[in-house]
């Protein structure tokens, strides 16, 4: 990447390559059947989950919004900061709701860590 035509490393070439590359890769999830029929406010959730958008006290924390000293715990638990990845899916409480959730559905639950992973890897390049 970033070679001209006798193989050094140009700059120009560089920005053209990264220019020409879109800003996001269509996510993987985009094209599972079963995604596109969720109902809209589903669908809506699930990208505000997966942009980080969610008004929880970790995003609004980030945003400069002043909390009292230990308002940012969840407040399910109040063990951990809430994040959207411990509210929807490691607090105790939900943890428990998922596995009723796959025990239902016959499955053992396995709970990955990152959510990102679990929405269906929306990478970006």
């Amino acid at each position: 990447m970033g070679s001209g035509d006798n193989g050094q490393f140009t700059v120009t070439t560089a920005t053209r390559i990264l220019m020409s590359v879109p800003d996001e890769c269509p996510p993987l999830w985009a094209s599972f059947s079963w995604f596109k029929h969720l109902p809209p406010k589903v669908k809506c959730f699930h990208w505000l989950a997966l942009h980080d958008v969610i008004p929880v006290k970790e995003v609004l924390l980030h945003r400069y919004v002043s909390l009292a000293p230990l308002e940012d715990l969840c407040l399910w638990c109040l063990e951990h900061v809430e994040s959207i990845c411990h509210l929807l899916l490691h607090c105790q409480w939900t943890n428990a709701i998922w596995r009723s959730l796959f025990l239902w559905w016959g499955v053992e639950w396995v709970c990955l860590k990152p959510f990102i992973n679990l929405l269906g890897i929306g990478m970006k390049v």
